[in-house]
């Protein structure tokens, strides 16, 4: 869209590109501090803001055009916004929130069976499924209303039904390798089907290896590392805050099993370790965590309020 705006009179877009990635990026900045308070308070919303504001990944990755800076925008103000419907829930509330998680799932697809799990963790502490059920509904109507373009466009030109994208089978099956070994010995799969059924021959035949893979190998290589791209001796300002992965992901993951059982904050933990998951399925990249990064930077900072902050009220 921003190439057909733009144009190339003026020459290549993509500094336009880069631009609007930036805003998208500082608004989920702001994101991240309404999405905080409705957490608990306006201190974790500050600190989780910081976090964003100061995480160098953050900072650099509107600056390359791929998927994570647009679909964290989408994605965090859907979660704000699914949090806002949970506390004030209303038709106009649900749709709105179906219709930005549509647009998110456009961009990429994997977490669309999240959308579900607001209203059952909102069942589960309520006890009122009439309403949980209300909800879901409100917010399916939403997401339909954006994918159904999207289908038609793919029974009109590609005469079939596309629920939300193809050739999942390949990030599946260069998932099924323990540590990436013996990649130069793919076999021609062509279905997410024959891709399941070759990572159970891989379980059945060394469930130890691939349940060590599946679990703390890929998480290892997901959140080991931060992902960067640029040359930390040219930029100093980024070097000297390199640390902060570490701590985000150490206390993030810490404060997610402890918010598990507590109030709001347990939809965050519940995000982190479903969107983890389907990470885990596929083969594994640092880019992976930048889309579950920003939920560890609410956990982090919820964490540090617990601990530090003053006793009020959640």
């Amino acid at each position: 869209m921003i190439y057909k705006l733009y144009g190339y009179a003026q020459g290549s877009p993509l500094q336009a590109v880069r631009v609007v990635q930036a805003c998208l990026g500082t608004l989920t900045v702001v994101l991240l501090y309404l999405a905080g308070r409705e957490v608990k308070n306006t201190r974790v919303g500050l600190v989780a803001a910081l976090l964003a504001a100061i995480y160098p990944t953050f900072v650099w990755a509107p600056t390359i055009p791929l998927t994570e800076v647009v679909y964290t925008f989408f994605f965090m103000l859907y979660f704000y916004l699914q949090l806002r419907y949970l506390r004030h829930p209303s038709p106009l509330g649900g749709v709105l929130t179906g219709l930005i998680f549509g647009l998110a799932i456009l961009v990429r697809p994997a977490a669309a069976p999240l959308i579900v799990v607001p209203f059952l963790y909102d069942f589960y502490r309520r006890k009122e499924w009439r309403s949980s059920l209300k909800g879901f509904l409100y917010t399916l109507g939403g997401f339909v209303a954006v994918m159904l373009p999207w289908w038609i466009r793919n029974l009109v030109t590609l005469h079939q039904f596309i629920l939300l994208a193809t050739q999942t089978w390949n990030p599946l099956l260069y998932g099924a390798f323990p540590y990436f070994t013996d990649m130069d010995k793919v076999p021609p799969i062509q279905s997410a089907q024959e891709a399941l059924h070759f990572i159970l021959r891989g379980f059945l035949r060394n469930p130890v290896l691939y349940l060590k893979w599946y679990t703390i190998g890929k998480w290892q290589v997901i959140f080991g590392n931060m992902w960067y791209g640029l040359d930390l001796s040219r930029y100093q300002y980024l070097r000297s805050v390199y640390w902060v992965h570490n701590f985000i992901t150490m206390v993030g993951w810490l404060g997610s099993f402890k918010a598990l059982k507590e109030g709001r904050v347990g939809l965050v933990a519940i995000f982190i370790f479903l969107l983890t998951a389907i990470q885990l399925m596929f083969i594994p990249t640092v880019r992976y965590a930048f889309t579950i990064m920003p939920f560890l930077m609410l956990t982090t900072a919820w964490l540090m309020d617990l601990l530090f902050g003053a006793e009020e009220a959640a």
